[in-house]
């Protein structure tokens, strides 16, 4: 095998692999969530996480629900994806590959009130902070409260 060869199967190997990493983390995130309350209102909306065709998340993965105001964390939530899933109360669509479950092309939604409930006591800026952590995936809304 000369030296051209090997750069191409390098390559492709290179290709390969990237491909295959890419298969096996990804997924779309969104907070589907007011950006404007009333003092005294209930925090509202959904989390939504969507995997695709062909994408696999091991039901380990962490996920990381959390509230503030200016620099002070009111409320945060920490669970994993399988948990997640039994609060979306839908029939996940998984696989077993070496010992570990992967949850695949499915959308999930939960009520962000299921995870943190929380009434707006004081008027001022929030965010809510939703995020899979193992895979740096993450989404903010900011929230205004009058």
């Amino acid at each position: 095998m000369n030296r051209g060869h090997i750069i191409i199967v390098f390559v492709i190997l290179i290709f390969g692999l990237f491909l295959f990493f890419v298969g096996w983390k990804s997924a779309n995130i969104i907070l589907d969530s007011s950006e404007v309350y009333a003092k005294g209102d209930f925090l509202e909306g959904n989390l939504v996480l969507n995997i695709e065709k062909n994408d696999f998340l091991r039901e380990e993965t962490p996920i990381l629900i959390s509230l503030s105001k200016k620099n002070n964390v009111l409320a945060v939530k920490t669970l994993t994806l399988k948990e997640f899933i039994e609060v979306s109360g839908k029939e996940p669509k998984f696989v077993e590959r070496e010992g570990f479950v992967y949850y695949t092309e499915e959308k999930y939604e939960v009520e962000v009130s299921k995870i943190i409930n929380y009434s707006f006591n004081e008027v001022g800026e929030y965010e809510l902070f939703f995020s899979l952590l193992e895979l740096d995936f993450s989404v903010n809304k900011k929230i205004n409260v009058r």
